[in-house]
């Protein structure tokens, strides 16, 4: 696995670790490069000195370059441990890779040159936001969100480039979303879109040549790859922690999918989804909350605040389906 690994220990890195006894790769790699203090006073100026909590706002409003040249940025640094890895791979066994850049995240620190490449573009504003940023702000920390996906899209290409594409399977997948002041929040950690559904592109012979280049609405779960890398890879037996996840190996090779309740759970909240509807319970102090994310994908509207009863007697059944414990009332 070639990690971000030492990038957030860094971040909060203080005196308690004197003269770098707190190595992990990346930090080790500034080490070498007399960069530690360079990468650490950036890294506090952006986060109140290591004391902003996750979806704070100050996490995102300081978005200006940072001091690092292009070979000390953290994902340019992973891309290149990655390629130095596969020249390394023996040619005569079977391999797995998994890259795990550090962005897209806050804080919103990119590079000169990446700055270079989007300091005058226009992006979309936030969905009803609430909170003090003024539409400038909003767009120079979508800028700088951008240039970091743009930034790895490119060490994409340079990985594609560097393997046989004939016999390996890519899949490109995020651990979670951001929601950039939708709804006057940031960061992760909430059920609501932006935050929980996140983009899966998958290549390579074991898709079906007519559904190349092409997007399904089937339900998945991040849980469901690694069973999935045991079909494709023909591993017999399935471990008791993935007894819950699903092989979309048949999805890929072209049979219809069925069906699905996907789940999901942070700290208090629970929610289901079954590709349209979708049900939260424990977030914050609000009620249950029951979305139709195809006819309201920014999920303003509550149906279970409905006044009328036959509604509700519909939605409630919607929830006992999403639930396994009955079937939708129409």
């Amino acid at each position: 696995m070639v990690n971000c690994v030492g990038v957030f220990e860094s971040y909060f890195l203080t005196e308690a670790y004197p003269n770098g006894s707190y190595i992990e790769p990346y930090t080790d790699y500034l080490l070498e490069h007399n960069a530690t203090d360079v990468f650490l006073n950036d890294t506090r100026s952006r986060t109140d000195g290591g004391n902003t909590k996750i979806g704070d706002p100050r996490f995102y409003k300081d978005a200006y370059p940072n001091p690092l040249p292009d070979d000390l940025y953290n994902d340019n640094w992973v891309a290149d441990q990655a390629l130095r890895l596969l020249s390394e791979k023996p040619n005569d066994k079977e391999w797995f890779m998994i890259v795990n850049w550090n962005g897209p995240h806050y804080p919103m620190s990119i590079t000169e040159s990446m700055y270079g490449r989007i300091q005058n573009r226009s992006f979309p504003q936030p969905v009803d936001y609430t909170g003090n940023f003024t539409a400038e702000m909003h767009n120079r920390t979508r800028a700088d969100y951008a240039a970091m996906i743009e930034n790895i899209d490119a060490h994409i290409g340079r990985i594609l480039a560097a393997v046989n594409l004939s016999d390996t399977l890519v899949v490109f997948a995020s651990d979670h979303g951001e929601m950039l002041g939708d709804r006057g929040l940031w960061a992760k950690d909430v059920p609501f879109q932006p935050s929980v559904n996140v983009p899966l592109v998958i290549a390579g012979d074991v898709v079906n040549e007519s559904l190349r280049g092409t997007s399904t609405d089937a339900g998945v779960s991040l849980i469901d790859l690694a069973r999935t890398f045991l079909d494709v890879g023909e591993v017999q037996t399935v471990p008791a922690q993935m007894s819950e996840a699903y092989s979309f190996r048949p999805l890929l090779e072209g049979e219809p999918h069925k069906k699905r309740v996907l789940r999901s759970a942070l700290g208090t909240w629970k929610l289901w989804f079954d590709g349209r509807y979708k049900c939260v319970i424990g977030y914050s102090d609000d009620e249950p909350m029951l979305f139709d994310v195809e006819t309201d994908p920014h999920e303003r509207t509550n149906l279970l605040l409905s006044t009328n009863t036959t509604e509700l007697a519909h939605y409630a059944s919607i929830i006992q389906w999403l639930l396994g414990k009955g079937k939708v009332v129409q």
